[in-house]
């Protein structure tokens, strides 16, 4: 559709792309998070070296894709301030510097955290 639009209809068209691949990041992100809250929780239960070593790499391989997929997100709150707004909670529970905490959490998980839980087994 894009392809064939022009002028305020393109512009408007894109908006409305950029809210379906905002839901498309938080979706992938929720699923993110429950897999990690699992694999971290089968992780604290293991006792086998070999089984933890592999629910790091899941861990991190979870970060990983968490870091790229939240980062997509910021280009597309800048574009369109309808994004990240909460109509119940009268403002915006998704915005950049929310990102770039995140991110930077993230980040620390698999710099130093992940690497210090591998150290110890």
């Amino acid at each position: 559709a894009l392809a064939k639009t022009t002028g305020e209809d393109r512009r408007r068209l894109e908006r409305e792309t950029g809210v379906m691949e905002f839901h498309l990041i938080q979706t992938q992100s929720a699923a993110n998070v429950v897999d990690f809250l699992l694999r971290r929780n089968e992780f604290y239960a293991s006792t086998d070296a070999g089984e933890k070593a592999a629910l790091l790499d899941r861990l991190e391989a979870i970060c990983r894709d968490e870091l790229e997929n939240a980062a997509a997100a910021i280009p597309l709150l800048q574009a369109d301030p309808r994004l990240g707004w909460h109509g119940e909670a009268y403002g915006y529970m998704i915005n950049v510097p929310a990102i770039e905490d995140k991110l930077a959490r993230l980040r620390e998980l698999v710099e130093v955290r992940l690497p210090q839980e591998r150290a110890r087994l």
